[in-house]
Order: C-alpha cells, then sequence, then structure tokens
C-alpha cells in the first residue's frame, strides 16, 4: 500500500511539490501564524485584543462567504492565472497587515490573508489535484493535504523566531 504512494510521489514528484505548497504556505491565513503576532497587531494600530478578536472573527466570515466565488473562479481558469491571483491576494494581505495603522486597513488585511492565504490557495492545489488525477485522486489529495501539518511543524518556529529578533 505503502509503495503505491511512492510510487505516485516518484512519478509526479513536480507536480506533489506545487501541490503541496499550496496547504503548506495557506499558514499565513491560518489561526495559527495570526494568533502569534495578535499583541504586534494590537500595538501597531492601539486596538485591544477583543476588537482584533472580532475584526478577525467578522473578516473569516466575510471571506467564508466570498470563497464560492474565488471557488467559480479556480474551477474555470488555468492554474498558473489562479496561482498569480494567489500570489497577488496573499501578499498584498500581508503587506496590508504589516503596514496599517488603523483598524479599517488591518480588517481588510485580515479578510484577504484568511480569502486568499486560507481559502484560495490550498483550494487551488486540491482542485488541480483532483481534476489532475482522476484514477488515483484520493492518494493524490492524501499527499496534497500533506502540506497542512507540514506548515503546522515548521512555520510557527520560524515565525517566532522572526518575532523575536525585532
Amino acid at each position: 500500500m505503502i509503495a503505491n504512494y511512492w510510487t505516485l510521489l516518484r512519478t509526479h514528484r513536480y507536480f506533489f511539490l506545487f501541490s503541496l505548497s499550496g496547504p503548506f504556505f495557506s499558514a499565513p491565513g491560518q489561526t495559527l501564524l495570526m494568533a502569534l503576532a495578535i499583541p504586534l497587531f494590537c500595538q501597531q494600530t492601539g486596538i485591544s485584543e477583543l476588537q482584533f478578536a472580532t475584526l478577525y472573527a467578522a473578516a473569516t466570515v466575510l471571506s467564508a462567504s466570498t470563497l464560492p466565488i474565488v471557488g467559480r473562479i479556480i474551477d474555470t481558469k488555468p492554474v498558473l492565472q489562479c496561482i498569480q491571483l494567489n500570489t497577488i491576494g496573499l501578499s498584498s494581505a500581508l503587506a496590508l497587515m504589516a503596514y496599517s495603522t488603523h483598524m479599517y486597513g488591518l480588517f481588510m488585511g485580515l479578510f484577504l490573508a484568511r480569502l486568499f492565504g486560507q481559502g484560495a490557495l490550498p483550494l487551488t492545489a486540491i482542485a488541480h489535484t483532483a481534476k489532475t488525477f482522476s484514477n488515483q485522486k484520493g492518494r493524490a489529495l492524501s499527499i496534497t493535504q500533506l502540506g497542512y501539518p507540514l506548515s503546522e511543524c515548521v512555520l510557527p518556529s520560524i515565525v517566532l523566531m522572526g518575532l523575536h529578533t525585532i
């Protein structure tokens, strides 16, 4: 059984390098990384942790309600265009969060990070994997999903090291 996974990985290693990267790099939109920077966001914008939690919850609900529209785009556009859109959206979100001094800018950054980081980026990788592997869809998707735990193991430590250098 495991040999089937290794054969699939060896045969399509570059594809899985791409597909693992979607869930892996969704971490900036995930709560596990956002939570590490809450004190910095609050200090930067002058809001309380309760206000941040309210902004975060509202941004999450709004991004979740927008995701079906993005999902239709992912279903109809070529994967390269989707990756470009995700990259621009997530980069804009992170820049907006980093440089916002007001809660409205922070809200917009949180919304975009949740939409593109947590939502559209892994959705693009998962949808593309499902379209590519019709016969071995379950195995291929399970390999793609490994990006989540890999990022949860690696990225929080990197972020914490970066925060301690500030």
